[in-house]
């Protein structure tokens, strides 16, 4: 099989990711002491990541600590401050741009 299972890319997306974001030990897991973010999903992650991305699965998501209303729009996302982004194509890379590759 090709690429990461679902548990290693969940990982790259939480206890990973916050190691690259120099974050280790602050967020990245959920555990007394640490702050986190915690989505809820109708379905099994670990058989089908792509729960985590379908909004429709969503049945809870607490968000610095707060219930976030699922009914509302997405909020648009701010870069963290000293977030560096390259431009690399013209072409936004959006959920089925991801699966058609």
């Amino acid at each position: 099989s090709r690429g990461l299972t679902p548990l290693q890319a969940i990982s790259c997306a939480t206890q990973q990711g916050a190691k690259a974001l120099r974050l280790d030990g602050q967020v990245g897991t959920v555990q007394e002491g640490m702050l986190a973010d915690v989505i809820v999903v109708d379905g099994d992650p670990l058989k089908d990541v792509r729960l985590l991305n379908d909004r429709t699965k969503m049945a809870v998501v607490v968000s610095k600590g707060r219930m976030v209303d699922l009914d509302r729009p997405w909020p648009t996302r701010q870069p963290f401050a000293g977030e560096h982004v390259g431009v690399w194509t013209s072409r936004k890379l959006t959920r089925e741009v991801a699966f058609s590759l």
